[in-house]
């Protein structure tokens, strides 16, 4: 098989690498709240592009390889052997591709988060697998899985192979066509991700949640802001003055039961004072004299423990009660804390400072989203 062939050839099984990552990418759009037309379209052109951009490395190492054992041969065929590591790359990669795929959407659904370091941590520890109750069945389970993929695009590369030889090859062999397929596919590509990148970022400026919620779902997503380019251009990102859910688009359970609340007759003043890296051992009479003293008239609440070392998540904590994980969903549905909700509806009169901006960490688009 000459050069250009055997590109034509790897140049199909990866196009069908492609339709079989998106059967396996097809699960993350059923966690999509397809509220409006902009999020279908977001979701589909992220869908598309992405599933590409998954594959690419195996693409790319792919044709690296077979550029590489083809120098020096011109259009010449490559020994067996040479084409035998070619295919066997190829099918390799994109097992170990599917392999992660499948590992992250059966996580996803499990858990509702993607792999990430702390996933990778389990699986390279001795020991991690172990800890979450895993045994040998389980490890051949994994090993069937993987077994299964590899098995697959074996498969697909030999059934194009095959029907290369037999039935494509004449009409392949016109350069014209395929190459104008190719262009048409990277034209299509590039206007799937620059358009989904563009919606993302008008949507971040917006703070349109449907379409950030939806961005969650995809593994890997990166998302694109525009906030200093429409700054440049004059364009503020105003806080709304009376907070909006848009419950067709929310996909927090959040509170998971109805809150039932029997104001008192006569409500408490609340003075709510955090310190930033402060120590609790700090507040006593020879430390903190005044503060203490205005401590011995209040309710102490001595049983806090914070969910994280930052600021991000000790806040998110204190005001939730939440792992500070949950933080970023909070933030991109702009969901504030139950107790920030019952002082308005009783009708509390508020006054927050702070010696620094409210906007990072956006405190103002999490726990005081609704107050003007």
């Amino acid at each position: 098989m000459l050069f250009e062939q055997r590109c034509r050839l790897l140049n199909h099984y990866f196009f069908a690498s492609y339709i079989v990552v998106l059967v396996l990418c097809s699960s993350y759009l059923t966690n999509i709240q397809y509220s409006d037309g902009r999020t279908v379209a977001f979701a589909a052109a992220a869908y598309l592009s992405y599933g590409f951009i998954y594959l690419l490395p195996a693409l790319l190492v792919t044709k690296l390889l077979h550029r590489l054992l083809s120098l020096g041969r011109g259009d010449c065929a490559l020994p067996r052997g040479s084409m035998v590591t070619v295919y066997l790359c190829a099918v390799a990669t994109m097992a170990l591709t599917d392999t992660a795929i499948f590992a992250d959407r059966t996580i996803y659904a499990l858990y509702g988060f993607h792999l990430n370091g702390f996933v990778w941590n389990l699986l390279m520890t001795p020991g991690g697998i172990e800890s979450l109750g895993g045994s040998r069945a389980s490890e051949a389970t994994y090993g069937a899985i993987i077994i299964s993929f590899f098995l697959l695009q074996a498969c697909l590369l030999w059934a194009l192979a095959w029907l290369y030889r037999r039935h494509l090859q004449r009409s392949m062999d016109s350069a014209a066509v395929p190459k104008k397929h190719y262009r048409l596919a990277v034209v299509l590509f590039l206007l799937l991700t620059v358009g989904e990148r563009v919606a993302y970022g008008i949507s971040h400026v917006q703070a349109y949640t449907p379409v950030l919620v939806a961005a969650q779902s995809l593994p890997l997503y990166t998302p694109t802001t525009f906030r200093r380019f429409a700054k440049s251009l004059g364009y503020e990102m105003q806080r709304q003055s009376a907070f909006k859910l848009d419950v067709k688009s929310a996909s927090l359970a959040y509170p998971l039961n109805p809150i039932e609340v029997a104001p008192p007759e006569k409500p408490l003043n609340i003075v709510w004072l955090v310190a930033e890296s402060w120590r609790y051992d700090m507040l006593d009479p020879e430390i903190m004299p005044a503060t203490w003293a205005f401590a011995q008239k209040a309710n102490r609440f001595t049983q806090h423990y914070s969910g994280g070392n930052c600021t991000r998540m000790g806040m998110y904590t204190m005001f939730y009660g939440l792992y500070g994980a949950y933080w970023f969903a909070f933030l991109d549905e702009r969901r504030t804390p139950l107790i920030m909700d019952q002082l308005q509806q009783q009708n509390y009169q508020l006054s927050l400072y702070t010696s620094a901006k409210f906007s990072y960490p956006e405190f103002d688009k999490t726990l005081f989203a609704k107050i003007p």
